[in-house]
């Protein structure tokens, strides 16, 4: 019917015959996100063609119609985009702004702001904290995208300022931006990426943020849990069950809710209109999209490395590293856990078990997203700890290690004559230590009798 339509409308039958030729590729989308990054970061380029039998991206090499590919170029780079189709090529750039590290003497903090899924035209503020080893006159400006503006003064002279960056967006989709802090008194600028999201209204699938369930101050790596918050992304409240689970495979929706990892699906245990927990799948990426049957969200940048091993910490201050005693005894000062929940230090000649995440693919003992029931892993554990008021680290080979649940391992460790307080505790495994600073309570003999 459109093409009988055609027909009549043009009232030529060279016109027919053109409507049915090869046609070009077309070119949905290629940008790179963030625009800006600092020497060392990483970033992603997206991209999306229509009609094309190849397609290649300069630097890379040839790639799938659609898809996203990290890049982390040292210098200013145009990446080039040719599809090609019987009909011809086409072609489309984008380029990625290498700007300066901050120089010695500044710190900046975040080193980048991000803000996701904002309503188009509906403002977001966030902050960042510029500290100084010295006066100097600040200079600030925005470069990139005019969705972006510095709210309050755009100068100052002090060692120190907090800078509030507001994020309006004027259409949908991933918009960037970057924030230049000149200090003319040294003669350096520094440039802060900035990215933000803009989606079409609140009944949009809308990710506001997330964090590391173990550590929301650690990385997110292969193989660790995260929470990502948002709204709309989902339209029940419930955990995973038994009944989710097929010959051991952990699900990757729940009740039509998941969350894709560079393209690759998590594994979903917890979804509700706010909050999703996911276990990061062993092909680990550095953005997440959450789809559901009311829409998906935009992509937001994770972060993040490959490997981040690193133990379970006890909440709200995630200062201990979570461990218990062979009567189930939480590890740490008396009272740790409030009322009613028993904790006391571990001594010297304790055997205790600890809790970790991130141990990576590698050390699983099943396929990734498999879980069949506890097993040991095959591979060695050492942590290292270094006693109170002391600078001198014992090193102790673990007992054992056990997958206990999906991405949860727990070791166990024999506690060795060391002075009381507490002790810094880490761990080594598979050559990768363990990330984030932790504690472990260290009572003696006489205290537990």
């Amino acid at each position: 019917m459109r093409r009988a339509a055609a027909i009549m409308a043009w009232l030529s039958v060279g016109a027919a015959l053109w409507s049915q030729a090869p046609a070009l590729p077309v070119i949905r989308e290629f940008q790179a996100v963030p625009q800006f990054l600092v020497p060392g970061a990483q970033g992603l380029l997206v991209w999306a063609v229509d009609g094309a039998d190849s397609v290649t991206i300069s630097g890379i090499g040839a790639v799938p119609p659609s898809g996203a590919a990290t890049i982390s170029p040292a210098t200013t780079t145009t990446y080039t985009l040719i599809a090609k189709s019987a009909a011809g090529q086409v072609f489309a750039t984008t380029t990625v702004l290498v700007t300066a590290a901050s120089p010695p003497g500044i710190g900046i903090s975040p080193q980048q702001l991000n803000f996701f899924d904002v309503v188009v035209g509906q403002p977001a503020d966030l902050n960042l904290d510029v500290q100084l080893a010295f006066y100097s006159d600040l200079q600030l400006s925005i470069m990139g995208d005019s969705s972006f503006a510095i709210v309050g003064p755009t100068s100052a002279s002090a060692p120190s300022m907090r800078v509030t960056v507001r994020f309006t967006p004027d259409r949908t989709g991933m918009l960037s931006g970057n924030l230049r802090i000149d200090l003319p008194t040294i003669a350096q600028s520094i440039s802060v990426p900035l990215n933000g999201s803009g989606v079409a209204s609140e009944n949009s699938v809308a990710i506001t943020g997330f964090s590391n369930i173990a550590n929301p101050a650690n990385a997110i790596g292969s193989d660790t849990w995260l929470s990502i918050y948002g709204r709309n992304l989902g339209a029940t409240t419930r955990s995973w069950t038994t009944a989710d689970f097929v010959n051991g495979h952990c699900p990757t929706a729940l009740d039509g809710v998941s969350v894709l990892i560079d393209g690759q699906p998590g594994y979903v245990s917890y979804v509700s209109p706010t909050q999703i927990n996911v276990l990061a799948p062993g092909s680990f990426g550095i953005t997440a999209v959450v789809q559901t049957p009311q829409g998906v969200s935009s992509a937001i940048p994770l972060g993040g490395a490959p490997f981040v091993p690193q133990f379970l910490g006890v909440p709200p201050e995630y200062l201990y590293a979570y461990a218990t005693l062979p009567d189930g005894t939480y590890v740490g000062p008396a009272g740790m856990l409030g009322p009613g929940t028993l904790s006391r230090p571990a001594v010297p000649g304790d055997s205790i078990a600890v809790y970790l995440t991130g141990a990576g693919p590698a050390m699983r003992p099943y396929q990734d997203g498999v879980f069949a029931g506890p097993t040991p892993v095959g591979r060695d554990i050492y942590f290292v700890l270094t006693p109170a008021n002391s600078n001198q680290s014992l090193v102790v080979q673990g007992d054992y290690l056990v997958e206990i649940g999906p991405g949860v391992y727990q070791a166990g460790v024999r506690i060795p004559p060391m002075a009381a307080g507490d002790a810094a505790i880490s761990f080594v495994l598979g050559n990768a230590p363990s990330a984030g600073e932790y504690s472990l309570a260290i009572g003696s003999q006489v205290d537990n009798q």
